[in-house]
């Protein structure tokens, strides 16, 4: 960009010093063309002199056209330039537009996947604690029914010795009744 702004103002130099050479070239044309008159007021000059101060003009003429057609030039090319520069700011700017708007996007997506997280360490939170609940539960519940087979067996037991009991009476009663 510096490159380009130094071109410019090289060439905008370029358009003063041409602009500055024309106007000398212009001032030495007046001067010569008030010479040419004051000649030809006093009629001292001769034909020579004349024809010679009407070539000079006519030179100083050509070279105020080329110094003109240098100025256009330079003008040009600094207006190119400008154009150039300023196609190419503007194709920044899209990009720079292109740019923010994937970074928004980004961003937004960012935010996303982390609210997204912290719900799931929330949730992981909150399943761990009723995963140690159960747990919890479970070993409370494999105690009791432990003690439940426990019991369970010494009901049978019992249940089993009642019986036999029973039985026996039942046999120690039909003995006694037979008697």
């Amino acid at each position: 960009m510096e490159i380009k702004d130094r071109k410019i103002s090289v060439l905008q130099r370029k358009i003063e010093n041409l602009e500055d050479l024309l106007k000398e070239k212009d001032n030495q044309v007046d001067m010569a063309r008030a010479r040419l008159s004051a000649m030809q007021a006093h009629h001292s000059s001769s034909e020579g002199a004349l024809t010679s101060l009407e070539e000079a003009i006519g030179d100083k003429e050509k070279q105020m056209a080329q110094l003109r057609e240098q100025r256009d030039r330079a003008e040009q090319e600094k207006q190119e330039e400008r154009e150039l520069h300023e196609r190419e700011i503007a194709d920044y700017k899209i990009k720079l537009r292109g740019l923010e708007s994937e970074v928004e996007k980004l961003n937004t997506r960012l935010e996303r996947a982390v609210n997204e997280r912290e719900r799931l360490e929330i949730k992981l939170e909150a399943s761990q604690s009723e995963l140690g609940k159960s747990k919890a539960e479970l070993e409370k519940a494999t105690c009791e029914m432990g003690r439940s087979n426990a019991d369970w067996e010494a009901t049978k037991q019992r249940i089993a010795r009642l019986e036999l009991e029973n039985e026996r009476l039942k046999h120690d009663l039909e003995r006694s009744q037979v008697y």
